[in-house]
C-alpha cells in the first residue's frame, strides 16, 4: 500500500496528465488475453456490477500508470484499486 499523500498526488498528476477523472471506485486492472484472468475477473464484475469497472492492461490508463510507478507486475497477476490501496497477485484474489 502506498502512503496516502503520495499516492493522491500521483493519481491526481497521472489523471491530469491523461485528461481523465482520477480513480475512486474498486477497479480490476487484468490482461483480458488470459482467459483464467478473463473468466474470474468477467465473474466478479458480474457478481458486483455496481461496485466492480475492469480495466485492461493493455491500454494505457491512469491506473495501468499508477500500477506501473508502484512497482507491480502485472505478469504476477491482475491489480486490485480501491481508495489509497493497491493489491496484487494472491492478496488481489483474496480481497476480492
Amino acid at each position: 500500500m502506498l502512503y496516502h499523500d503520495s499516492y493522491n498526488t500521483l493519481l491526481i498528476f497521472i489523471a491530469a496528465s491523461m485528461n481523465e477523472p482520477p480513480v475512486n471506485d474498486l477497479q480490476i486492472l487484468y490482461d483480458p488475453q488470459c482467459p483464467a484472468c478473463k473468466a474470474y475477473c468477467t465473474h466478479i464484475q458480474k457478481t458486483l456490477p455496481n461496485i466492480v469497472t475492469l480495466q485492461s492492461a493493455r491500454t494505457d490508463s491512469v491506473l495501468l500508470q499508477i500500477a506501473t510507478a508502484a512497482g507491480l507486475n502485472l505478469d504476477e497477476g491482475f491489480v486490485v484499486h480501491h481508495g489509497d490501496t493497491l493489491l496484487s497477485g494472491a492478496e488481489a484474489i483474496h480481497a476480492l
